[in-house]
């Protein structure tokens, strides 16, 4: 069959040098055989014969490239702003009023949007086949911004940017749900900075620490950041404001993650517990599970 259609060119892929995208999709993807059918109802999921639960989200190629372009930008971003020669620009901004102080936030968002929106817009799932853990991510998102006055465009694409990165990803979104079933709503409300330091911990002690452990200085500048934007009075009370308004248990597992976060080989220690003592948790698994 010709490749060419009346409006459309596909390009063979042997025609181009790179396959990072392809190659990140099979390493990304737990791939079980055989598969016996999909379901596109209130979410996405993968049945596998013989597994228990169905699998959560499915991604491609093109998918991850645009995922992976609005990852390196965020996650480059925050290294930028954690480092120690940026602080004295902190001292500048912290005399500044309030709104100019918005204003300085709006400006990077902004930025973050021109580099990301278009690439990532395809992709954007309506909202009920997201999973329900980034569903909250999504309205945290849109809540804080527009509490600081952001325009309703800014508010809803950065939701979407954000949730979408984690959605997508499983090596994100697994730990990020591992680390929300230890979170409490309560703790966050009376001291957001001590919780948010006690999730780091407990982040850490699962994940690994140290500044060669790439995860965990990721999580690790996000949490500084938060902290130091919770010296702020009126960020403080922003940050509670969204607390308030999102469901922090539907930010854990869900049924499914559970159940195969109990299946996922690496070194990360989902609910505390090595693989080994996590496959002993479930009775019934998936055929032919590559490893």
């Amino acid at each position: 069959m010709s490749q060419y259609t009346k409006n459309t060119l596909e390009i063979p892929r042997q025609c181009f040098k790179y396959n990072d995208a392809y190659e990140q999709v099979a390493t990304e993807q737990n791939t079980f055989t055989p598969v016996t059918h999909f379901r596109w109802n209130k979410g996405i999921f993968m049945y596998l014969e013989g597994a228990e639960q169905p699998q959560r989200n499915i991604t491609s190629p093109e998918t991850m490239w645009a995922i992976n372009l609005a990852k390196k930008t965020f996650v480059h971003g925050i290294k930028l702003f954690s480092k120690w020669w940026f602080l004295p620009s902190y001292l500048i901004v912290a005399f500044l009023p309030f709104k100019r102080k918005v204003k300085v936030l709006e400006g990077f968002i902004n930025a973050f949007l021109d580099i990301n929106w278009k690439n990532m817009s395809p992709y954007i799932m309506v909202t009920e086949m997201m999973t329900e853990s980034c569903q909250e991510v999504e309205w945290a998102c849109y809540t804080t911004l527009n509490n600081l006055g952001f325009a309703p465009r800014v508010c809803e694409q950065f939701g979407e940017v954000i949730s979408a990165m984690i959605d997508y990803d499983n090596a994100y979104r697994l730990r990020f749900e591992d680390i929300m079933e230890e979170a409490s709503k309560e703790a966050l409300l009376k001291n957001p900075a001590k919780e948010l330091k006690r999730l780091l911990v407990i982040y850490g002690e699962r994940q690994g620490k140290g500044r060669k452990n790439d995860m965990y200085m990721k999580a690790s500048r996000v949490i500084w950041l938060l902290r130091i934007a919770l010296l702020h009075p009126r960020f403080k009370k922003l940050f509670l404001q969204t607390i308030q308004e999102i469901d922090i248990k539907k930010m854990g597992f869900g049924v499914e993650d559970r159940y195969w976060v109990c299946l996922r080989s690496n070194e990360y220690l989902f609910m505390g517990k090595t693989q080994e003592e996590r496959e002993k948790l479930i009775t019934q698994k998936p055929k032919l599970i590559k490893r």
